[in-house]
């Protein structure tokens, strides 16, 4: 069976991408948009069937499944071929059984599941791990001359603080040879309608007192607009600005 997933705008105008489209808006009504999947197809196994499945590839050494993400292909990315997939193998993170907590708020038999308890120290894992995966089957459909395949000149990743994931997808893209370490990459990190804490602006300001800001990053302040960030994205990999930035 033949599964797919695309990307569709959730206004309900009808309009579909494909996964491996660069738009984060509905080019008609400028809705949001959602991966959704084939569901008829999903439907050859049985929820039981689907299950036992997924229970029999937990934390097995076959590649790629053993990820908790990508144990779970069918329902999240299936075109992504295994060679291209990128993974830590992420998630499967414990719960723990929060006693005292169960107690205080009357649940004796209380568990938590902590994402944070990854290679990073953050759940984007789970995220990050799809991400680079399909850029990566980009990258390998245009060397191929496939249907797909995209020229690809940077990954950005619009964050708070939690880059690193990325930063760690992207290492093991320069490791496995798909991105040379001589190619410009530009995290951009975001937070729309955040504040940043007084010392992280001071660090990358360089307005620490007794404090030597060595991998300051200089904030850009930006309108909230898509065309804006992009413009700045274009800057950067041009190289016209001659900085980086986190854009705030």
């Amino acid at each position: 069976m033949s599964y797919n997933c695309w990307l569709e705008c959730t206004r309900g105008c009808g309009r579909r991408y494909s996964i491996y489209d660069v738009v984060y808006r509905c080019q008609d009504c400028g809705g949001l948009l959602d991966v959704e999947h084939d569901l008829e197809a999903l439907k050859d196994r049985s929820a039981a069937e689907w299950k036992e499945l997924f229970d029999r590839r937990t934390r097995t050494n076959e590649w790629p499944y053993g990820s908790g993400v990508w144990g779970k292909k069918e329902w999240v990315c299936p075109q992504v071929e295994d060679e291209n997939v990128v993974s830590m193998y992420e998630g499967h993170t414990n719960c723990f059984w929060a006693e005292r907590l169960g107690r205080e708020i009357g649940v004796p038999d209380l568990w938590i599941k902590l994402c944070g308890h990854s290679h990073t120290g953050s759940f984007n894992d789970l995220g990050m791990t799809v991400l680079v995966s399909v850029v990566r089957q980009m990258i390998a459909d245009r060397k191929a001359g496939r249907a797909g395949g995209k020229q690809i000149r940077a990954l950005a990743c619009a964050s708070t603080g939690d880059t690193s994931a990325a930063l760690a997808a992207l290492f093991k893209l320069v490791e496995r040879g798909e991105i040379e370490p001589s190619d410009r990459v530009v995290v951009i990190s975001t937070a729309h309608g955040l504040k940043f804490t007084g010392f992280k602006v001071g660090y990358h300001d360089r307005k620490l007192k007794d404090v030597v800001s060595r991998h300051a990053n200089p904030p850009l302040e930006l309108p909230a607009s898509y065309d804006a960030v992009s413009a700045a994205l274009d800057r950067a990999l041009d190289g016209r600005d001659g900085v980086s930035h986190s854009a705030r």
